[in-house]
């Protein structure tokens, strides 16, 4: 699909290009943490070669969260700023990266402030060995259980991926400019920048999505509740395709922790994000444990299914494997309803 666009219509057009742009992008990014093939042609290997780049790559992506950060106007500035909340060269930052078989060469660049520990689903001698389902759930999950009892008070959680196609800059040089006092300004949760719109996830199955005046309403009302602190050049209200596999599930799985599921609740792409440690504590060890046991059950599941070649090719329409099915929900997960600008 081309999309052509002029100034003032930037933001229309984003919404316009989401559907098909991301989930070409979704493909490659899950099936990479596989091990899938990844040549394909309408798959985007990097944000610098993605059809958006030109606009992913504008001052409006490049602005991270938090009150510390106002006024980072453009990418040079952004590349140049000092992380504020660095008190002291003895403050440690906790960043967890989910691996398969990427090029993390580039997490030697990071300063020593960074303490960073890599699970991974490729050497099952090597330390931090996840089996290779659930794709970065199962490795976050197991970061979390493992340490529940002695969480550092933030910890990100990210993909290995030194540029993925929804990254705005190198994750090395993100960490080192990111507000590190971001999460705890935000309820305890803050997503990292990603080259992607806002998400408004809709979980009503009775839910119409149309044109119509009354439904256009709705979903400006919705629109206009998101704060200025998320940073969002453009907002896409939709429903996912793993939302099926998640009302399926919610009841067995969420509900007797998070409560009935929500019937709206604004989210970002491509799960990586830095939580706090009081909010992953909102929920009991055995909570996460629970989840870290369906995650890979789940998937197990799927994979000795007549689907096992399409889910293993990260090729399945309906996004049924648990790495799909947790990305819109971790902001459920890692905040309490009060922290949330729509439910």
């Amino acid at each position: 699909m081309k999309c052509f666009c002029t100034g003032i219509a930037i933001a229309f057009v984003l919404v316009c290009c989401f559907v098909h742009e991301t989930q070409a992008a979704t493909r490659h990014h899950h099936a990479h943490m596989r091990g899938a093939n990844l040549a394909t042609e309408d798959t985007p290997l990097s944000a610098a070669g993605h059809p958006w780049s030109s606009l992913l790559l504008s001052d409006a992506y490049l602005v991270v969260g938090g009150e510390s950060s106002q006024g980072v106007a453009n990418t040079s500035d952004l590349r140049t700023w000092a992380n504020t909340t660095q008190d002291s060269a003895a403050l440690h930052h906790k960043v967890v990266v989910a691996k398969y078989d990427e090029d993390i060469s580039w997490l030697q660049s990071l300063p020593k402030i960074f303490d960073v520990a890599v699970y991974q689903s490729k050497d099952p001698n090597a330390s931090h060995f996840v089996e290779n389902v659930g794709n970065e759930a199962s490795k976050y999950l197991s970061y979390i259980v493992e340490n529940y009892d002695s969480l550092p008070e933030t910890v990100a959680f990210m993909q290995a991926g030194r540029m993925d196609w929804h990254d705005p800059l190198p994750k090395d040089e993100m960490l080192q400019k990111w507000d590190w006092g971001a999460a705890a300004a935000q309820g305890g949760l803050a997503f990292l920048p990603t080259a992607a719109p806002c998400l408004i996830e809709d979980s009503d199955p009775e839910s119409v999505q149309g044109e119509d005046e009354e439904t256009q309403q709705q979903q400006d009302r919705r629109k206009s509740m998101v704060p200025d602190n998320q940073r969002c050049p453009a907002i896409v209200e939709h429903v996912p395709k793993q939302m099926e596999t998640v009302r399926s599930v919610w009841g067995s799985v969420f509900e007797s922790e998070l409560g009935p599921l929500p019937k709206h609740w604004l989210t970002k792409c491509c799960a990586q994000f830095q939580v706090t440690r009081g909010a992953i504590q909102l929920h009991p060890l055995e909570f996460y444990q629970h989840l870290l046991r369906w995650t890979m059950e789940h998937d197990r599941a799927l994979l000795r299914s007549d689907d096992a070649g399409e889910i293993r090719r990260n090729h399945d329409e309906a996004r049924r494997d648990s790495g799909h099915v947790l990305e819109p929900l971790w902001v459920l997960i890692f905040s309490s309803p009060e922290n949330r600008p729509i439910s």
